[in-house]
């Protein structure tokens, strides 16, 4: 029977003269597709008009990121298991003082200011920095828990003490606190604190690289928390922001930023410039195409002669 499954060559036709033609043409399939592919990647790389909308956000560290919170962690039980000394107690009790005038609108907030900095000097020169490091990490926990807590639908009167300002923003951006990730939510209360104590630039409770790039990624991803209602005034802050980026991360596309909200402000002269710029100082990277298509579309929008003396 194995017989009957062996080929016998001699039965098998020979193909007519027309089909042993056709075997020339044999993978033309695969041509057509290299070609298609080929044009298909010549057109993605060709710069077209594209309005500039998407602002770059700074790059963050992860893996950094999760080692800064461990050590956060491990003050965070300290100040859960060890008692505060009452000198940094004090400096608390004056946060929430403030808070409490700042989302009020209090007057007494530049008081309050000076009274935290005055606690914090004397706290420091009597226990050293941890236990006010130890203090952060437990009013920045009660934070969370506090905007946990509101968005249950619970009071707002703890995240007021601690959060000031920023309960302010709550009725402006609807949605505001279901958008904010834990980590950025942290990253805000942190600066604020720090700025708060007069410490911003003191180590070690000054942001590091990476938290600041965090602290500017949400600005930029949540503009609504400038508290600016109207459009342009916005815009206007969120430029600020990225010129306050630029000063402290060389590795931020600065340019292309302040291109695409010269852009959205009305400026596309001033916009060709950044854009022009931008490409200059990076001619690869993932960013480049962007940037042409917003030139593109920017110059589009402008007659020859003031872009070019704009960009000079």
């Amino acid at each position: 029977m194995a017989a009957l499954f062996v080929h016998d060559t001699s039965l098998t036709p020979e193909p007519p003269r027309w089909h042993r033609h056709l075997r020339h043409l044999e993978g033309w399939q695969g041509g057509v597709l290299a070609v298609g592919m080929a044009l298909l990647a010549a057109l993605l790389v060709i710069p077209r008009p594209v309005r500039p909308a998407e602002i770059p956000l700074p790059t963050v560290d992860r893996a950094e990121e999760r080692r800064a919170k461990a050590v956060e962690r491990g003050r965070l039980e300290r100040a859960r298991t060890e008692p505060l000394p009452f000198l940094v107690r004090a400096v608390g009790e004056a946060v929430r003082s403030f808070g409490r005038a700042e989302a009020t609108g209090d007057r007494e907030g530049v008081r309050l200011v000076r009274e935290i900095r005055d606690r914090v000097t004397e706290a420091r020169r009597s226990h050293g920095d941890e236990p006010l490091l130890a203090l952060r990490a437990a009013q920045s926990d009660l934070f969370l828990r506090a905007v946990g807590a509101v968005r249950a639908g619970g009071a707002h009167e703890e995240l007021r003490e601690l959060g000031g300002a920023f309960t302010l923003r709550l009725s402006d951006a609807p949605g505001i606190l279901d958008r904010l990730h834990p980590s950025e939510l942290d990253c805000l209360f942190s600066v604020r604190w720090a700025r708060l104590a007069g410490l911003i630039e003191a180590r070690p409770f000054a942001p590091s690289l990476n938290q600041w790039r965090l602290y500017y990624r949400t600005l930029l991803r949540h503009p609504d928390l400038l508290g600016e209602k109207q459009l342009d005034r916005r815009r206007e802050a969120m430029l600020a922001t990225v010129g306050a980026l630029a000063r402290i991360d060389p590795d931020y596309p600065h340019d292309l930023g302040r291109g695409v909200l010269q852009y959205q402000l009305g400026n596309p002269a001033a916009a060709v410039k950044h854009f022009r710029i931008h490409l200059a100082r990076h001619p690869g990277g993932e960013y480049r195409l962007r940037a042409q298509n917003y030139l593109v579309k920017a110059l589009s929008e402008v007659a020859p002669g003031p872009v070019d003396e704009e960009a000079e």
